[in-house]
């Protein structure tokens, strides 16, 4: 069995979300409960068996989702932006042409 699977399977095997229930480890992801993941990410260099150490010595801060669980968890929490410039440009577009009059 690999790593990644293992890891998954330790966690719960199946999407944590219990609307969704998931459970093809191929579209399974590792998800922080309390987001904070590209941060650790960079924190251990990226290397996924330093997070798979943590995930076992923590487990209750992690949590198994799907793909889309975890997109929309992301989308609905801010999650994933970090300190992106685009992003704040995106923002400041945005705001401006929320201003502007409907015609």
């Amino acid at each position: 069995m690999n790593r990644r699977k293992d890891i998954l399977l330790f966690l719960g095997g199946q999407c944590s979300n219990t609307q969704c229930g998931f459970v093809d480890w191929r579209a399974l992801q590792i998800d922080h409960v309390n987001g904070g993941g590209m941060k650790e990410l960079r924190e251990i260099g990226g290397y996924h068996y330093k997070l798979y150490q943590r995930v076992r010595a923590n487990p209750q801060d992690y949590q198994c989702l799907c793909a889309n669980c975890n997109w929309i968890k992301r989308h609905e929490h801010g999650e994933g932006h970090g300190d992106c410039p685009n992003r704040q440009k995106s923002h400041a577009r945005s705001e401006h042409l929320t201003s502007l009059p409907i015609v």
